[in-house]
């Protein structure tokens, strides 16, 4: 060829994308059996050698990701970093993370600090908005969709989230199924999608029942104590609940030190269901019934697209993706 044999090249070559090639070389395993005896006949045909990888990527003044993230103590979000700096290695780029707890005036300033890095392109976990990106940086959405307001709503984004209104809808199922009548549904802000769409799918499916579920909105995010706290009141007022989904085990977590505590059965008298299932649901007693999103899916979707979006392939700048999910039956149902 002439030159020293690129990714590209063998992208080209074999008729597939970049990240395809990357996936091939990386053995993660989604690719057909002919894609991978294609790109690997390329690859030993000119002794293309993995350490090559980077050199194939078209890229920005610096080969550095950057990923915007709520709340790192959160071990949802930290798996999604986790997932996120595994994939994106393979690709050949470092990542900068930034962690804004929650707060818009940090997010704006981190935004400006990735912007001046001059940053390949942002992955955008849980923000509040997109304002502040550059036409033509590539970046992608995961979990929550922007808040659009003014200017914002016209600069298109790709999203990858979980399929909240599902997660919602199969919790409130788990509850009717399991004879709760007099339900709450305990979550955050109505401003952010993902909390918005799980009461809106829970809400729905109670309502398909004939049932009107209690609404309660906890103010601080992520805090076991405001799960607790929002249980005592629920119980306070309403001696007679008998199901609560919390749209975060955070939530669902507290509430059930609050049953606890009172020396409340469970599920005897009142059945718990969280949302994200991270390690501890399965490690307190009694174990917790939620809602498991694929944090892996998510993850690498969302870094396949970005990757594409760098190397200026034809992505739709308006793609929503969504991830299914899935019901873990435990033992506070």
């Amino acid at each position: 060829m002439g030159k020293e044999l690129s990714v590209k090249d063998i992208a080209e070559m074999a008729g597939v994308s970049i990240a395809t090639v990357s996936r091939v070389i990386n053995q993660n395993g989604r690719f057909s059996k002919e894609t991978e005896e294609r790109v690997k006949k390329i690859i030993e045909e000119y002794d293309f050698h993995p350490n090559q990888l980077a050199r194939g990527l078209r890229v920005s003044t610096v080969r550095v990701i950057g990923i915007l993230v709520p709340d790192i103590t959160n071990e949802f979000f930290a798996m999604i970093i986790l997932e996120l700096q595994k994939i994106l290695m393979t690709y050949g780029y470092l990542t900068l993370i930034c962690n804004n707890n929650e707060d818009e005036r940090i997010e704006n300033e981190q935004m400006d600090m990735l912007l001046g890095q001059k940053v390949s392109g942002i992955i955008y976990v849980g923000g509040r908005g997109i304002a502040k990106i550059r036409k033509g940086l590539p970046f992608v959405c995961i979990d929550r969709r922007p808040v659009s307001a003014g200017a914002e709503s016209e600069v298109p984004y790709c999203l990858i989230e979980s399929d909240n209104v599902k997660g919602g809808r199969l919790a409130a199922e788990e509850l009717y199924g399991r004879q709760c009548r007099n339900v709450c549904v305990v979550s955050y802000n109505q401003e952010i999608s993902a909390y918005k769409d799980r009461v809106e799918g829970f809400m729905q499916a109670m309502r398909s029942h004939g049932i009107e579920p209690m609404l309660c909105i906890a103010e601080y995010m992520n805090h076991y104590n405001e799960g607790e706290n929002m249980m005592d009141e629920l119980l306070e007022e309403n001696p007679g609940l008998d199901g609560v989904f919390f749209t975060t085990d955070y939530l669902a977590l507290g509430g059930l030190r609050s049953l606890a505590r009172r020396k409340i059965p469970v599920p005897g008298k009142v059945k718990v269901i969280g949302y994200d299932d991270i390690s501890l649901c399965e490690n307190v007693f009694p174990a917790l019934t939620t809602i498991r999103q694929n944090v892996k899916q998510m993850a690498e979707q969302a870094a396949d697209l970005l990757i594409s979006l760098v190397n200026h392939e034809t992505v739709s700048r308006d793609a929503i993706s969504k991830i299914d999910v899935e019901l873990i039956s435990r033992e506070t149902t």
